[in-house]
């Protein structure tokens, strides 16, 4: 089809994501962040859950599970925002007149404030009073036809038509005052966009590219046809949230289907705004990843390329050094009788009184006068007892005062020493490029630091089993179990009721546990899952075998009278009747992250947990201490989540909470999952 990725809501888009928005009415503003220059952030407190809300001017407003990590110091317009907003109550949630406008009205007391979005290419957020005076914009803007500076009203961009109410009568004006093409007409005179504009004339049956005004009767009959079809599902609010797909890639999010992209790839969400989040999401996640890719090889990889280049460059001129001083030695031993000669003349001058100023001057009269050995001295530098020669270009200096051999000795001893520094260096370059080496297989892989990555939000609702250890069945009954003697009084004591069923491992020191029927016929899958729970969660476990015995019986069975003479320590309790065993009941525990409406740590039998994770881990009775079967789980966790996961893996999958799941003492891990 060739469209470009959608990278902005349409007027459609936001109408469906303000119907459903309209369940936040009356949530508390709680807390409100600045995540960058367009986009803010607003904690809500509806009644018994907690939403973010997201904003970005210009592009999307949508509720998200993805928030960013709080910056620790706010700018200067969230503060005001804090100062007006927070505690106060959501009143209304209106889209102005089906534009990429948005309006919030919080009331505080007796104040109104009302918070605009705009979402047009030019847009802004816009903090108004309940007279629609501006108290602040997120940036001063002067356009062609308003503007936005604080003290003033606000003022409205001029309306369009909206294809939600659009009469054939008014149409036919629209079109008929166009000098333009019927697609960019529709698209630009009644804000549905070209993509719905595309879709009316393909509905209708209309060639796009006709003149607007030169249509007939019947064919603005059959536009205004298509019109009303096409936005039927947001008049009736109808919507069939999704994300469309094309090569595996995401290239639009629309709350209801279209024709144009019959036969994509699609990805169904329970709502409009959940659907919005994933998308933009992605795009925000891909687009930081690619930006921190790019500032970490600035940080970490051109230092170390610096580095290396530089390490080269020493390598190579120790290698030059130790060559030069190799030949100089032995050039040195080439013109043996010429230096000597040299030497020779200068101590003589020397025994004779001579000064340094009458020997150079004897040396350049020398020159000058055509002798030959004369003619490779270049310098005599007498404070430091040394003279430059030079034979066959190759120029160096030598002591006067130390042997021919004594010189070459110094030059073939500086030589090795720098075949020495040349080793060091090279050893040094290796771990230089293995230390590149790792670090571009970070950046590549994207192991990179979170920075303003979205993380999906933490979601959980308190439960009175939270502090046992518990999980659902395969067909939905609650099992809980104790985990110390404490644990399992108060099971047992406060929340054994009639219809449950009591489950005991038959070893001593073995958990409560209770499977809550919850009004239904108990399953004979859901009480093996109850007994496998059971038997994994005892000593059973610990003591190496792979299967154990577990009973059931009810609640009557269950007394902590003890009988005649006999004493029942905490945590135990008499069983009196018959019990149902089940033997040799499979030992196994499977733990893992749960991602859904809520973030959990789970942990139970494969059959009723597996299924319910995102990411886990199979666990068997075997030889690794708890403390490191828990750090590796984490850490597993940890290495292959999702990048916007890894907050939920950090607090649901603490190795705090992973500890407190595992099975006693030491286990396997048998197999990651998925």
């Amino acid at each position: 089809m060739g469209r470009t990725m959608k990278s902005e809501m349409s007027s459609t888009d936001i109408a469906a994501v303000v119907i459903e928005m309209q369940r936040l009415i009356g949530s508390r503003v709680d807390k409100i962040y600045q995540h960058t220059s367009n986009e803010i952030r607003i904690r809500l407190e509806p009644p018994g859950r907690r939403d973010d809300l997201l904003i970005e001017y210009g592009r999307r407003i949508h509720l998200t599970q993805y928030p960013r990590i709080s910056p620790k110091v706010a700018p200067p317009f969230p503060m005001l925002l804090r100062k007006h907003l927070t505690g106060g109550r959501i009143t209304k949630i209106i889209q102005h007149d089906f534009d990429r406008i948005v309006e919030i009205h919080v009331k505080r007391g007796e104040d109104v404030r009302i918070l605009v979005i705009e979402l047009f290419s030019t847009g802004n957020l816009i903090l108004m009073d309940g007279e629609r005076k501006i108290i602040m914009p997120m940036r001063g803007l002067a356009v062609k036809d308003r503007e936005i500076v604080r003290g003033e009203v606000y003022a409205l961009p001029p309306p369009l038509a909206s294809p939600l109410d659009i009469n054939t009568g008014r149409l036919s004006e629209i079109l008929k005052s166009s000098d333009r093409d019927l697609v960019r007409t529709l698209a630009g005179r009644m804000n549905m966009g070209g993509q719905y504009a595309e879709e009316v004339c393909a509905l209708a049956g209309v060639d796009k590219n006709l003149s607007a005004a030169e249509l007939s009767a019947d064919e603005i009959k059959l536009v205004h046809d298509a019109i009303f079809d096409v936005f039927m599902p947001v008049k009736c609010m109808e919507f069939k949230p999704h994300i469309v797909m094309a090569e595996g890639v995401s290239v639009d999010v629309l709350p209801f289907e279209l024709a144009q992209y019959e036969g994509h790839d699609k990805q169904y969400f329970d709502s409009f705004n959940s659907a919005v989040d994933e998308y933009f999401t992605q795009q925000v996640v891909a687009s930081v990843e690619v930006s921190a890719k790019t500032d970490l090889a600035s940080e970490r990889l051109a230092p170390l390329e610096r580095m290396i280049a530089q390490q080269r460059e020493a390598i190579e001129a120790f290698k030059e050094e130790d060559v030069e001083c190799v030949a100089i030695a032995e050039r040195m031993y080439e013109n043996y009788t010429r230096i000597e000669e040299i030497f020779n003349a200068i101590k003589d001058a020397r025994g004779k009184k001579y000064s340094w100023d009458e020997i150079k001057t004897k040396l350049n009269r020398a020159r000058e006068g055509g002798l030959e050995s004369a003619q490779s001295i270049v310098e005599i530098d007498e404070s430091v007892g040394e003279i430059t020669l030079k034979f066959d270009e190759l120029e160096f200096s030598m002591d006067i005062f130390s042997t021919i051999p004594q010189n070459a000795k110094k030059y073939y001893e500086r030589a090795k020493t720098v075949r020495e520094k040349v080793k060091g260096a090279e050893a040094a370059l290796e771990r230089t490029e293995k230390r590149l080496e790792s670090e571009r297989k970070k950046v590549e892989s994207g192991i990179l630091d979170d920075g303003f990555i979205p993380q999906r939000s933490v979601r959980r609702r308190s439960k009175w089993y939270d502090r046992f250890r518990w999980f659902y069945t395969s067909d939905g009954l609650l099992v809980v179990g104790g985990s110390d003697a404490s644990s399992n009084e108060e099971l047992v004591k406060s929340h054994l009721e009639q219809n449950d069923l009591f489950l005991h491992s038959d070893v001593h020191g073995a958990p409560a546990v209770i499977l809550k029927n919850g009004g239904k016929e108990v399953s004979e899958s859901a009480i093996n899952e109850a007994a496998v729970f059971a038997v994994s969660y005892s000593r059973v476990w610990s003591g190496g075998a792979f299967g154990g015995d577990c009973y059931w019986v009810h609640p009557d069975q269950v007394s902590k009278t003890p009988e005649s003479g006999e004493y029942l320590a905490k945590g135990a309790f008499v069983i009196r009747g018959h019990r149902n065993y089940i033997r040799n009941v499979a030992l196994g525990i499977v733990l893992g992250v749960s991602i859904n409406e809520e973030t959990l740590l789970l942990a139970g039998p494969e059959s009723a947990v597996r299924s319910r994770l995102k990411y886990g881990a199979a666990l068997e009775p075997g030889n690794m201490k708890s403390n490191d079967a828990a750090a590796e789980i984490h850490g597993h966790f940890l290495e292959v989540c999702a990048r916007e996961d890894r907050r939920v893996i950090r607090e649901v999958a603490s190795h705090s909470s992973i500890l407190h799941m595992l099975p006693p003492e030491s286990s396997n891990i048998k197999e990651w999952m998925p």
